[in-house]
């Protein structure tokens, strides 16, 4: 059970962010994109000299301004199609919240709700997923692999 939960906290942040994180409590093994950058068993990146790609592939995908602020392709992409559909839903069900009406209306309000909403999806919930993901892959492996007392 826990490990489709961590499943699903995986492909969550793969669709938010783009980013495909894995972690393995075993050999305290954590990944992403592909590539090894802490373990108890290797070396992290950092320490090797001679693999310059793998130090590459590790930073982060190219970026653009967005209200002049520098934020990486792959939020911008899912916080346009979600911030879409929820237009979307609102006016087919003709729905027209108070609240929401009010923060459009002005200009400042408007302007800091994009602030915070993409500073929560660009930074919050990515660290917060691979947090859970982390509990859930060690909830996994200890439930997996309990050892019976006697």
């Amino acid at each position: 059970m826990f490990w489709s939960i961590s499943k699903i906290f995986y492909l969550l942040l793969y669709i938010i962010s783009g980013d495909k994180y894995s972690y393995e409590p075993f050999f305290e093994e954590e990944t992403l994109n592909g590539k090894i950058f802490k373990s108890r068993l290797r070396p992290p990146i950092e320490n090797v000299k001679n693999d310059e790609k793998l130090k590459e592939d590790l930073k982060k995908s190219a970026k653009i301004s967005f209200f002049n602020h520098e934020v990486r392709h792959w939020p911008i992409v899912f916080y346009s199609i979600s911030h879409g559909l929820f237009y979307v839903l609102f006016m087919l069900k003709n729905y027209k919240p108070i609240i929401l009406i009010t923060v459009f209306k002005n200009n400042f309000l408007t302007i800091i709700y994009v602030i915070l909403s993409l500073w929560l999806v660009e930074t919050i919930t990515p660290k917060c997923l691979i947090f859970l993901i982390k509990i859930f892959s060690r909830l996994s492996f200890t439930s997996q692999y309990k050892s019976i007392n006697i």
